[in-house]
């Protein structure tokens, strides 16, 4: 059985996450995951799953969380799409570590990470 501290923990976490993940306005920042079925055959779940987790880790509540459908370039598959100021740079093939180090290098540090960006 949980103690109220670890369920008031796991409430506080639940809300950070559905706080994230709240409709994105023109100028907010953002990070989208194409989440169709060939992103989540090639592992965007897992990909989405340490973005939210680095965006707590880094505090970062400014950022919005969101998904979308097919972006019809499956064999680039998982795609994540990043928005910071007002700039949008399209990732492919990311990896959950990959997405950790999206978050960190360009949405914390400013730098896009290069050898990721997608050339469609």
């Amino acid at each position: 059985m949980k103690t109220l501290e670890q369920l008031q923990a796991i409430r506080d976490q639940i809300k950070r996450t559905v706080a994230n993940r709240a409709i994105v306005g023109d100028n907010d920042d953002f990070v989208n995951v194409h989440m169709d079925e060939c992103g989540i055959n090639a592992g965007a779940r897992a990909v989405l799953s340490a973005i939210n987790s680095e965006l707590d880790a880094q505090t970062l509540n400014n950022v919005r969380l969101t998904q979308t459908g097919c972006s019809g370039a499956c064999p680039l598959e998982p795609i994540v799409d990043v928005r910071r100021n007002g700039v949008v740079t399209t990732y492919s093939k990311v990896t959950p570590e990959i997405a950790k180090r999206i978050v960190v290098e360009h949405i914390v540090g400013g730098k896009v990470v290069a050898e990721c960006v997608c050339d469609k």
